[in-house]
């Protein structure tokens, strides 16, 4: 989904302890126990996509070889980011890019979740110790009994098993979530199609959650 070649930006890991202000803006200081109290660069879940961008490029970003489609189509992941390589294109914070994901036949264009990635190049280890830090940041944030689950599993899209997400989630009541998951990629998928390894932090309704859990992959 990346739109542009890595080499045509300089991709540094930001400073999180002070980055994090900007990561979620909460709607008070108190804790939380809502992921409506949470957006990021600006988008919130349940938004419409409208509300940023015409539908026009909208529609031509859906066309392009940029964006990624789950199974039958029934969900699809637009970048956003910086400058002209971007038909959705904003002034983004802290993030090398965000990803949004809507339903393509949807007419409103509603959000179901909204991802902000950093790329980290070869240095994994200072992606998993940035994670680390943004985890312990909104653990303070959250309700008490509100915890991360970590996990760890061979990315499904790699036949060779060697490229490996590190995640960590936390579900709220609703059935929405919160995740800052790692991205680690065999050197096989980032010369085939590019990708950098990546600190990716998101938030995700109930609909699409349940979605990646149990439909998916199947």
């Amino acid at each position: 989904m990346t739109h542009i070649k890595l080499s045509e930006k300089v991709l540094i890991m930001k400073t999180f302890l002070i980055a994090l202000i900007f990561i979620f803006n909460l709607q008070s200081i108190t804790q939380a126990n809502d992921i409506s109290s949470f957006e990021i660069g600006g988008f919130s879940l349940n938004e419409s996509l409208l509300k940023f961008f015409d539908k026009e490029k909208i529609k031509k970003e859906l066309n392009t070889k940029y964006t990624y489609y789950y199974k039958d189509k029934k969900f699809a992941v637009l970048g956003v980011g910086e400058g002209s390589n971007y038909n959705l294109s904003t002034k983004i914070e802290n993030y090398d890019e965000l990803a949004i994901t809507i339903k393509p036949n949807d007419k409103n264009y509603k959000i179901y979740s909204v991802s902000g990635d950093i790329f980290c190049l070869d240095d994994i280890e200072n992606c998993l110790s940035k994670q680390r830090e943004i985890i312990g940041e909104l653990e303070s944030f959250l309700d008490s009994n509100l915890k991360f689950d970590a996990w760890e599993k061979q990315h499904s899209v790699d036949p060779s098993g060697k490229s490996m997400v590190y995640g960590n989630n936390i579900e709220f009541s609703d059935g929405s979530d919160i995740s800052v998951d790692v991205y680690s990629w065999s050197k096989e998928m980032k010369e085939k199609n590019n990708f950098p390894n990546t600190l990716q932090v998101s938030i995700t309704t109930k609909e699409f959650a349940n979605f990646l859990r149990y439909e998916a992959y199947k």
